[in-house]
């Protein structure tokens, strides 16, 4: 069945690896963006669809998604990223019912989103988590910390507000991070800074099955200190984090994507978070033969079937904005009074100029999408957002 899709957040590279993968497996994809340079707009797998910005006008953008799904008969709706399920959540039984909404359930992405709660979760599961600190006890964290909001988005009439998880090296930095989350809504708590790698385990389920699985580990970050993968490898299952992600995915409900985000050295890797929804570095999966956003459509369309046990190790993908970061980073050194090792200079700009990985965006006949993709990057820059 060839089918009509609707996606999200055509400016991210997930929106863009799900729009390759459904388009390339036969379906009509459309794509929603606010950005005159979204990549998934520009490329050639997808119909581009404009709207408000989701994040700065949350009611337009609501109002928006309704009248379209309502007038064009899309089969599927698939919202990419938090702040699109958390909308779509809010209009949800305004979706006319021929169109199947490829998101969890209102009460999944409660408990999914709620971070605090997930690890509290994982503990009951026997799943490793780090000590966490909240309330009046946060200003006493041993440094370095990473402070995380208690939720990654909160929808107020106006905008949605959102944060990230920062690295903090000093008491003023930790006081600050505190309360712009604080302050946005989102509350905070305090984990400490870890060594280690960053890996992730990465699910398709449905009806309480696993349907395909894959595995990652970060060979760079956007920050020195950590962040989001800038250079992803595929690596072998971990059968340990395996189960563990499967477990927790379980007691959480969730059908669909699952991503669940470990950190440390060997067998002491500890879980840091959970995501009901697909992830930046997509494409690599898709790239090792693991097409999970075309198995989990089939599976909504009544056609369920597994992906493959096995998948080619060693590729990379590369986020290009995120290895500059990191490079700047590293060029600016390591915070004053910090404990971490920083890589050296010279070391740094070979590993940026060398990387043998492929782009997240960039793809041999389709090369509106990277040229798109660049312009985004450059006026962002430009106007400092």
């Amino acid at each position: 069945m060839r089918a009509r899709i609707l996606v999200t957040d055509g400016e991210t590279p997930a929106a863009l690896a799900v729009a390759r993968s459904l388009s390339a497996a036969g379906h009509r994809v459309h794509v929603l963006t606010h950005d005159a340079h979204a990549a998934a707009a520009a490329s050639r797998s997808a119909v581009a669809i404009r709207t408000p910005n989701p994040s700065r006008k949350p009611l337009p953008w609501m109002e928006s998604l309704v009248e379209i799904v309502s007038s064009r008969g899309f089969d599927v709706l698939l919202p990419v990223t938090d702040t699109a399920l958390l909308l779509t959540d809010f209009v949800r039984g305004r979706i006319p019912s021929r169109t199947v909404l490829a998101m969890p359930s209102g009460e999944v992405m409660e408990r999914s989103q709620d971070k605090p709660g997930v690890l509290t979760r994982a503990e009951a599961l026997g799943i490793p988590v780090l000590s966490r600190k909240s309330g009046a006890r946060v200003l006493d964290a041993v440094l370095p910390a990473v402070v995380k909001p208690k939720r990654s988005r909160v929808v107020t009439l106006d905008r949605v507000r959102a944060a990230t998880a920062v690295v903090v090296t000093d008491r003023p930095a930790l006081a600050a991070a505190l309360a712009e989350r604080t302050d946005a809504g989102l509350g905070a708590y305090v984990e400490p800074w870890i060594p280690g790698v960053g890996r992730g385990v990465f699910l398709l389920l449905h009806e309480g099955r696993v349907l395909a699985h894959f595995a990652h580990r970060r060979i760079r970050e956007a920050s020195p200190l950590g962040g989001p993968s800038a250079v992803a490898e595929a690596v072998p299952q971990d059968r340990r984090l395996f189960d563990y992600s499967v477990a927790l995915a379980a007691d959480l409900g969730v059908t669909g994507p699952f991503m669940a985000e470990f950190r440390g050295r060997g067998d002491d890797a500890v879980l840091l978070e959970v995501n009901a929804r697909y992830w930046g570095s997509l494409a690599l999966s898709i790239a090792a033969g693991v097409d999970f956003p075309t198995l989990h459509i089939e599976a909504l369309l009544g056609r369920p079937r597994t992906g493959p046990e096995e998948y080619p190790v060693g590729l990379r993908v590369r986020n290009l904005a995120f290895d500059l970061r990191w490079a700047a980073g590293v060029l600016r050194g390591a915070p004053r009074g910090s404990p971490v090792d920083f890589p050296g200079r010279l070391r740094a700009l070979l590993a940026l100029l060398t990387s043998r990985a492929e782009g997240m965006i960039g793809q041999a006949g389709d090369g509106a999408a990277g040229r798109a993709h660049m312009l985004r990057l450059l006026t962002k820059a430009v106007n400092r957002e």
